[in-house]
C-alpha cells in the first residue's frame, strides 16, 4: 500500500555535487507536492549528501563506499522509493515552479505513458533536445555537419512521444521501472537512459515530453561537461550500445562515424578560440578526445 502523502518519490545522484545541490533542492520545494526525496550519493568527497540532510531532514540518504556508476547508484535508491511515480532529477538541474503538476498530470492522465519529460533548457537558456530519437549512425553524421547540435530554440508545443529521454529530469512510473529492474548497471555512465527508454517502449509503454513543464539543466553536476573521465564514459557506453543494437554491418560503420567524431572534436579544440577557453585547457581537451577516437578506431573495452 503506497503512502498517500508520497505520490511521487524523487530519486537524486550526487557526486561531488555540493556546489549546486541546494539550487534542485529549492526547486523541488516549489512544487507545492509532497515528496519522498532519495539520495545516493555515489562515492563523492565534498559535503553533497551533509547539505541535503540539513536542507532535507526527512530525505532518505544513501552513502556508496565508491562511485560505481549513475545506474548502480539510482538502482540503489530505487530499493527505497515509496512513490507512485519516481522523478529522477539530476543535482545540477532544476523544475521550474509547477512542472512537476504537468508531469504527473501527464502520466496519470495518458495510457501507456509510463514516462514524462520536460523542457530541458541549458544554462544559455536554449532548449535542449538530447533525446528523442534512437542514436543512429544517421544522428552521429548528423552531429558532424556545423549546425549538427543537440540544441533547438523551438521545441515541439503540446505533448509529443519520444523514444528515450535524458535521465537529468524525467517522471518515471514507478511500477514500470521496477519491472525493467531500473536501470542496466552495465553502463557507468550515459545510454543507460537510452537503454532503458527502449525497453520501456518494448513493454508497451509511452514516453511523452510535456512542452509547458520546463527545467533548467546547467550541466554542473560534477566535475565538468568536459572531464576527460565522462568523454571516456560516454564512448565506451557507447560502445556497448552499438555493440547491442546496432548488429551486422552497421555496428562497424557506427564506430567509424564515431571515432571521426571524436578526431575531429580533437583537431578542432586547439582552434577554438573564439571560446576563450586557455590554451591549455583547450588542449586538454584535445587530448581527451583524441584518446576517445584512438579507443574507438581499436574497439577497446
Amino acid at each position: 500500500m503506497i503512502p498517500p502523502a508520497t505520490p511521487v518519490s524523487v530519486i537524486m545522484v550526487l557526486h561531488d555535487s555540493a556546489a549546486v545541490v541546494e539550487r534542485a533542492l529549492d526547486s523541488l520545494e516549489q512544487q507545492g507536492l509532497p515528496l519522498q526525496l532519495v539520495v545516493a550519493d555515489s562515492g563523492s568527497r565534498d559535503d553533497g549528501l551533509a547539505r541535503v540532510r540539513a536542507a532535507w531532514p526527512s530525505a532518505v540518504t544513501l552513502a556508496l563506499d565508491a562511485n560505481r556508476g549513475f545506474a548502480v547508484a539510482c538502482n540503489a535508491a530505487l530499493e527505497r522509493v515509496t512513490g507512485r511515480s519516481v522523478l529522477l532529477l539530476n543535482p545540477d538541474a532544476a523544475l521550474e515552479p509547477g512542472a512537476l503538476q504537468l508531469l504527473v498530470a501527464q502520466l496519470e492522465a495518458t495510457a501507456p505513458c509510463v514516462m514524462a519529460a520536460p523542457t530541458l533548457l541549458g544554462r544559455d537558456g536554449r532548449t535542449r533536445l538530447a533525446d528523442g530519437d534512437m542514436p543512429s549512425i544517421g544522428s552521429w553524421l548528423r552531429d558532424l555537419l556545423p549546425r549538427g547540435t543537440t540544441h533547438r530554440t523551438a521545441p515541439r508545443q503540446g505533448a509529443s512521444p519520444a523514444a528515450w529521454f535524458e535521465a537529468s529530469c524525467v517522471l518515471i512510473e514507478c511500477a514500470a521501472l521496477q519491472r525493467e529492474g531500473g536501470f542496466d548497471e552495465a553502463y557507468f555512465l550515459y545510454f543507460e537512459d537510452v537503454e532503458l527508454g527502449a525497453r520501456l517502449r518494448a513493454a508497451g509503454g509511452s514516453l511523452v515530453r510535456v512542452s509547458a513543464a520546463r527545467a533548467l539543466h546547467s550541466g554542473a553536476g560534477g566535475s565538468g561537461a568536459y572531464d576527460a573521465s565522462r568523454i571516456r564514459a560516454w564512448h565506451t557506453s557507447a560502445r556497448l550500445w552499438v555493440g547491442r543494437h546496432l548488429p551486422g554491418w552497421r555496428a562497424p560503420v557506427a564506430r567509424a562515424v564515431l571515432t571521426l567524431r571524436a578526431a575531429l572534436r580533437a583537431m578542432a579544440w586547439p582552434l577554438a578560440v573564439a571560446t576563450g577557453v586557455p590554451m591549455r585547457e583547450r588542449l586538454r581537451r584535445s587530448a581527451a578526445w583524441g584518446r576517445a577516437a584512438l579507443s574507438m578506431f581499436m574497439g577497446a573495452r
